[in-house]
Order: structure tokens, then C-alpha cells, then sequence
């Protein structure tokens, strides 16, 4: 500005999302107008996008944080926390939790696949037993009970946690399996 003809130029620095760092954003006088030689003038310079300052999202809705990255430029990484008893889609871990990041920048975040009920067993063929919870998405382990009631041979006779009960997705579900009839 200096060979311009201009003395005394202020060149202040602001944050601009759609300039980038190092560029004028604004100046003054402006660029179609007229001044007198030895006038002041002013460039402002970008110091590009404002970092954004991260709140703590953790314990609520991913929903909620979605909006807030949204209107801040900001994007959500989500893995799933399938071993949470949390609700399902809620943020268990959040990395960064708090402090600045650049705007564009990204946020890690872990989300509850929540709980699911735990299909009831009792009195089903081992193998059914089995593949119900399996399907279910549970880890099943098997103890074995001998009893006196035939009509319970050869079928699960309890199971933990209790069937229609709720429990994170890989949890494992306990059954006792009747082997037969025990002779007195």
C-alpha cells in the first residue's frame, strides 16, 4: 500500500470461514475508490476459520451433538460402545472432551448400542437355547445340573441374567442345562 502512496496502514487480523489465512478480508479505503496521497488506510487479514471451543457431550443423545457439529462446521466420528449398559445413542466417550479444535475439525465419539432383552430360555433344547441367544446377539456358557424332574431332561432349567430382562449386546447368558433324571 506503501507504493500506493498511502502512510499509516493498520493491518488487523479476524477470523473469516470463507477466506483463507494470509488473505485481505476487508480494506479501507475501498479498492474503487479515491484517496489523497499520505492518506491512512486499513487491510484486514484473515487468520482463516475460527477454531471452535468443544463442550462435553457426554451422557446425551449423539442426536444433540450432531446438531451442534452441523451448525459449527464440525464433523462427528461414531464407533459403537456395544458393551455399555447405557441407552442406546447415548455418547459414552467423546475425544476431544472439551478445549478448541479447527473449525472443519473432527470430534471421536462413542455411542451406546444400549440394552436389549434377553430372550427367556427356560425349558428349551439346549441347541435352541443356544442359537435364540446367540442371535440375539449374546455370548451363551453352559453349566450342567442333573435333576430329579424328567420332565425337565435335556432342557435348560435356568438362565442368567433372567429371560425378558435387559442387558448390553455381548453379554454373556448363563443356562443351566437339565442332563437327566438322577437316580435315588
Amino acid at each position: 500500500m506503501s507504493q500506493a502512496g498511502f502512510t499509516n496502514c493498520d493491518t488487523p487480523t479476524a477470523a473469516d470461514p470463507a477466506v483463507p489465512a494470509g488473505n485481505v478480508t476487508k480494506q479501507s479505503p475501498d479498492g474503487k475508490s479515491q484517496a489523497k496521497k499520505g492518506a491512512s488506510c486499513s487491510l484486514t487479514i484473515s487468520t482463516g476459520p475460527a477454531p471452535v471451543t468443544v463442550q462435553d457431550f457426554t451422557g446425551q443423545p449423539v442426536t444433540a451433538l450432531q446438531t451442534w457439529a452441523t451448525g459449527k462446521g464440525v464433523h462427528v466420528v461414531q464407533t459403537a460402545d456395544n458393551a455399555s449398559n447405557a441407552t442406546a445413542g447415548t455418547i459414552t466417550s467423546q475425544d476431544p472432551k472439551t478445549g478448541t479444535i479447527p473449525a472443519g475439525g473432527t470430534i471421536n465419539v462413542k455411542v451406546a448400542g444400549g440394552l436389549i432383552p434377553v430372550p427367556d430360555v427356560v425349558g428349551s433344547a439346549l441347541v435352541d437355547a443356544r442359537s435364540q441367544l446367540t442371535q440375539a446377539g449374546f455370548k451363551v456358557s453352559v453349566s450342567y445340573k442333573n435333576t430329579d424332574d424328567q420332565s425337565k431332561d435335556n432342557t435348560v432349567a435356568s438362565q442368567t441374567p433372567d429371560g425378558n430382562s435387559n442387558a448390553a449386546k455381548n453379554t454373556t447368558v448363563t443356562v443351566s442345562w437339565s442332563s437327566g433324571a438322577t437316580s435315588k
